[in-house]
């Protein structure tokens, strides 16, 4: 259920896990700062899953939910009304953007691969097509409300932005991990090639129930429970929660970045921001090349 919320919370986060394409599902979360805490007041699978809770529909995690092409005006919108607050502090999003076109890897794509690389969280090069023009429909989408591109020269902290999360190093520093966490579900078998898919989904859940409960220590109200493994008759029925977890993982950098320990890793037109875990000022902190 979602829990509206006075008018004098001050700041609130929209997070998305966006698909690169439209016919995969994005999950979506929304946090809020209560009280000097950050709250979780809704979390979908997707789009439409988000939208719906307006109508209060729950969301059905066991599901297969369908993609759809994003609508970022009428994503704040929801965020809005369902917090009940006019605005929308900070987008975060699991998806490359930049101020300029781009068809292929940025530099901040090589400066988060060279420092997490050896932690098996190298970034995935993008394409003409992948996410191609959905990259910059989103990005020009969120301008119109108001959100532009934090790049490397953008002050940490600073409301009204579109930031853009690379989960693995941020799941990385969030639980204190040598490498990635294994819990993407489409890598299962990658992860562990000789056990049975009993096995695979057994690990799969508790790995996801590990990262959960390191998002619970940082974000209260996350009303999602991880079924246990047999629940689970396909493997494509994890894709809700892997996407929902994601989103709350955006949440959380983007907790970061309003916290001051934040480092963005990218230049003028681009950077991925990946929190850490000791006080600083990511501002001193800045990885980019030169301009």
């Amino acid at each position: 259920m979602v829990a509206f919320l006075s008018m004098c919370t001050m700041k609130s986060i929209l997070a998305i896990d966006a698909a690169w394409t439209n016919t995969q599902p994005s999950g979506i979360a929304v946090v809020v700062l209560d009280a000097n805490t950050w709250r979780c007041v809704a979390l979908a699978p997707s789009y439409k899953a988000f939208f719906d809770l307006m109508d209060g529909i729950p969301v059905n995690w066991l599901a297969k939910h369908k993609g759809s092409s994003p609508d970022p005006e009428k994503l704040i919108d929801t965020a809005r009304k369902l917090t009940g607050i006019n605005d929308v502090s900070l987008v975060t999003i699991d998806m490359p953007v930049s101020t300029v076109y781009f068809d292929s890897r940025r530099a901040a794509d090589s400066l988060v691969s060279r420092a997490y690389g050896a932690k098996h969280c190298s970034v995935h090069s993008p394409t003409p097509k992948r996410p191609g023009p959905l990259a910059d429909q989103i990005r020009d989408g969120f301008m119109r409300t108001g959100f532009s591109v934090a790049t490397a020269a953008t002050r940490c902290g600073k409301p009204n932005h579109l930031v853009e999360v690379y989960p693995h190093p941020a799941i990385v520093n969030l639980m204190s991990l040598p490498e990635r966490l294994k819990y993407k579900t489409s890598r299962s078998r990658q992860f562990w090639k000789d056990a049975s898919m009993e096995e695979r989904k057994s690990n799969l859940v508790t790995n996801f129930r590990r990262l959960l409960d390191a998002l619970k220590s940082e974000i209260t109200g996350i009303d999602l429970t991880i079924p246990d493994s047999e629940d689970f008759e396909y493997l494509s029925r994890f894709k809700a929660y892997e996407d929902a977890l994601d989103a709350l993982v955006c949440a959380w950098v983007g907790i970061k970045y309003f916290d001051g320990t934040a480092v963005p890793y990218g230049d003028h037109t681009a950077a991925i921001w990946i929190p850490v875990r000791q006080t600083s000022n990511c501002q001193l902190h800045i990885h980019s090349t030169d301009w």
